[in-house]
């Protein structure tokens, strides 16, 4: 992945205009985020969610935003783990086909904790936010090739949830660039959960959801962290094979992105 290409992915994420969002594209986000948060709901049916609310509560105290189906409040970050990992905890959410990234579980989960504890983000705004941090998710993960060999729907999802959140608050292209660097060295996880059917899996989304959030958090506190980042799509070449992305996906693949049609 060259500079070039990075940036310009980047741009098209925190630069392109809500305006310029096929309605096709905002359609199919507005039914994918209602059928995510009633999964997502659906999750705090599992037998693990109370353990994983619990754990959560105790990294640290606030309460900026809500666990989906319960009257609890954590730290946005905190939030977002849980949101996310009762999301996946019964594997109904939806995932893209072409990717294999079950792309809005982290990205709506990051998102929505940002917007509540923003407390001003409109529909309109928080919608194209979700779409695009969706394309950036799923254009990295439609370019890998070969066998998966680490859990492509939280290290590529992760991306999802830092590009949702960048583009909530308003970051230009150095600090967002600066941000991805900073969720490198947060990537969730192998593949062994998966294989042994464990529900560590969606604990490895939960991780991918808060990851976004730290991420940015530390671009926007720290401009000399910012500035020492690697490439942020250099990731996936670490753990897939990934052809080389020379632009950003054209603004009408945006509904594909969403819908998991190609």
């Amino acid at each position: 992945m060259t500079p070039d290409a990075e940036r310009t992915l980047l741009r098209h994420v925190l630069e392109t205009p809500d305006d310029a969002i096929p309605p096709a594209a905002r359609a199919a986000a507005r039914v994918f985020v209602l059928d995510t948060l009633a999964v997502g709901v659906a999750g705090t049916g599992h037998e693990d969610q109370p353990g994983m609310i619990a754990a959560a509560s105790r990294w640290g105290t606030g309460s900026e935003a809500t666990v989906w189906g319960q009257g609890t409040c954590l730290p946005a970050a905190q939030a977002a783990f849980v949101n996310a990992f009762q999301t996946h905890a019964l594997e109904f959410d939806a995932i893209h086909e072409t990717a294999v990234v079950h792309a809005m579980t982290p990205t709506l989960a990051a998102a929505l904790a940002e917007a509540e504890r923003q407390g001003t983000i409109d529909g309109f705004r928080f919608v194209s936010a979700v779409i695009f941090g969706l394309d950036l998710a799923c254009t990295i993960g439609a370019a890998s090739r070969g066998a998966m060999r680490f859990f492509r729907p939280a290290t590529a999802g992760m991306f999802g949830a830092y590009g949702a959140v960048a583009r909530l608050r308003g970051f230009d292209v150095a600090t967002g660039s600066g941000g991805a660097g900073l969720l490198l060295g947060q990537i969730p996880g192998t593949m062994q959960a998966h294989h042994e059917g464990s529900a560590a899996l969606a604990v490895q989304m939960g991780f991918a959801a808060a990851a976004g959030l730290r991420a940015a958090r530390l671009a926007k506190a720290s401009a000399c962290l910012a500035a020492a980042r690697p490439q942020c799509l250099d990731l996936a070449a670490l753990v897939d094979s990934v052809e080389t992305l020379d632009a950003a996906p054209d603004i009408g693949a945006l509904a594909r992105a969403v819908s998991g049609r190609g």
